[in-house]
C-alpha cells in the first residue's frame, strides 16, 4: 500500500471514529497567481503527515508506507537521544524528529505508524482512546 493510501485509510478511520482529522502539506510549492509565480510556505518541514484531536487530545501522526519506514524512523530518533551523528540522508527524518518532539514538549501525543491497526495499539498505548 502507498504511504498516501495509508493517509486517506487513517483519515478516514479517525473521522468515522468521530474524531478530527486532517493531512497537512509540508515544504513549498510553486503557484501562479494573476500571471505572476510564487512560492508558497506550507507547514514547515518536519511537520506530521496527520493533525488530529482524538478525545480532547492533540494527535501528531507521522505515516511511513510500512514497517520498515517506522523502523527507520526508529533508528533516528534513538541517534538523536544518544547524541550519534545522523547521516545527510536522514535529516528529513532528523527534521521529523525534532518537530515531534516539540509537540510532546507542549502536551501534544506523537506516533508514527503504517497501518490503521498500528495506529489504534498506540493511541491505546498512550491511553488517548
Amino acid at each position: 500500500m502507498k504511504e498516501k493510501e495509508i493517509e486517506k485509510a487513517i483519515i478516514e478511520w479517525l473521522q468515522a471514529q468521530g474524531h478530527y482529522a486532517v493531512k497537512v502539506q509540508s515544504g513549498k510549492m510553486l503557484a501562479t497567481y494573476k500571471g505572476k509565480q510564487r512560492m508558497i510556505n506550507m507547514a514547515p518541514k518536519g511537520t506530521p503527515d496527520i493533525l488530529a484531536c482524538i478525545n480532547g487530545k492533540f494527535v501528531a501522526i507521522e505515516v511511513k508506507k510500512d514497517e520498515a519506514g517506522v523502523k527507520a524512523w526508529g533508528k533516528v530518533a534513538d541517534k538523536l537521544r544518544r547524541g550519534e551523528a545522523i547521516a545527510p540522508s536522514r535529516h528529513r527524518e532528523l527534521e521529523q524528529v525534532l518537530t515531534q518532539i516539540d509537540i510532546m514538549n507542549t502536551g501534544g501525543v506523537c506516533m508514527v505508524c503504517s497501518s490503521i491497526n498500528e495506529l489504534e495499539h498506540d493511541l491505546k498505548l498512550s491511553k488517548v482512546i
